[in-house]
């Protein structure tokens, strides 16, 4: 198990110490950038030292700060804070209209929680769901963890609180859907999910998940999924519905139930059949395999460099330099 010796495994002398200049997004950092362009997002601590008394060591008169200076920068890291928030809220009654059958009693509001009867604040859910979904904790660790710091909480109950909590997320998925079919291009796909358990009970049969994003060039990039017991058409109708732009799939027909839509094909699936009949190992640069994908690499060359491209332009090289070798490719499937 690499759990153990991770640490004796990437350990390496010469590897220099992280400087203030190398600390923050060293993988996207330019060469040139200041140290105030490095350090823009990080929070900085300014910590002075002073004499304790500062008195001149060859006559014994007071000293007077000249300036300062910048000696070295440090990273401190402080563990993630747990401590549980006890609520109370005042009770008041009135002491003009109350008497000795009737008083009337007020109570001051509190927030609202999370979910009832729970004890988890929104910062203990969104901590959970980024451990997880973000960064791949599972919550068997998770568990362990909290455990560790003194806190008894279940994986079962980490994941109610997922689970639970999920119904905050509508309101943003919906809007995510309003602004994806008013995309000019969306790309969709589904694939096999296993699910142990569904509505308490155990389940038997593969559902599947939908994908639906937004394409390459977008300038709102989103991807919305939707979990469905089937792989019906029906998913298709509710997501997409009456979407009069280009529908980017496979060939699976249950896409065809959006009448409206423009289906696309896919050239990666395209490809991908002649990638598989091509024998491993051996040199057939002559069979129709090869051929098929030497000339899909053609279309992939030239297309790459039309990417950056205003859309105009763009349409107007793939329609002068993409069309020709289409053509070339369209008379090759002929001699399959």
């Amino acid at each position: 198990m690499s759990l153990f010796n991770e640490a004796e495994k990437e350990y390496t002398a010469a590897v220099s110490e992280p400087t203030r200049e190398t600390l923050v997004a060293a993988h996207t950092r330019k060469k040139k950038r200041t140290k105030a362009e490095i350090t823009a997002n990080v929070k900085h601590i300014r910590q002075v030292c002073e004499m304790e008394n500062p008195v001149c060591e060859e006559c014994g008169g007071d000293l007077t700060c000249i300036g300062e200076e910048l000696v070295r920068s440090e990273l401190n890291i402080i563990p993630a804070q747990m401590y549980v928030v006890d609520i109370y809220r005042k009770v008041y009654k009135c002491t003009h209209c109350a008497d000795d059958e009737l008083t009337n009693i007020f109570k001051a509001p509190v927030p609202v929680s999370v979910m009832k009867k729970s004890m988890a604040t929104a910062g203990t859910v969104a901590y959970v769901m980024q451990q997880k979904y973000q960064l791949g904790i599972p919550l068997y660790r998770q568990e362990k963890y909290l455990k560790a710091e003194g806190i008894e909480i279940g994986r079962n109950t980490l994941a109610n609180w997922i689970i639970r909590s999920s119904k905050w997320f509508e309101p943003l998925w919906n809007r995510m859907k309003e602004l994806l079919l008013q995309e000019k291009v969306i790309h969709a796909d589904e694939t096999p999910l296993r699910v142990l358990k569904r509505d308490g009970k155990q389940v038997d049969s593969q559902s599947r998940m939908w994908v639906f994003c937004s394409g390459k060039d977008s300038e709102r990039k989103m991807s919305l999924y939707y979990h469905h017991a089937t792989r019906s058409g029906k998913v298709v109708e509710k997501i997409i519905g009456d979407y009069p732009g280009y529908l980017q799939t496979d060939g699976y027909a249950a896409y065809n139930s959006s009448e409206k839509a423009i289906r696309v094909g896919c050239w990666a699936h395209a490809r991908r059949k002649f990638t598989e009949c091509r024998s491993k190992g051996v040199n057939d640069k002559n069979s129709k395999a090869a051929q098929a994908l030497e000339l899909i690499g053609r279309i992939f060359a030239a297309d790459e460099g039309f990417r950056v491209m205003p859309e105009g332009e763009r349409s107007k090289k793939r329609s002068d330099i993409l069309k020709p070798l289409l053509y070339d490719y369209w008379e090759f499937l002929g001699t399959v």
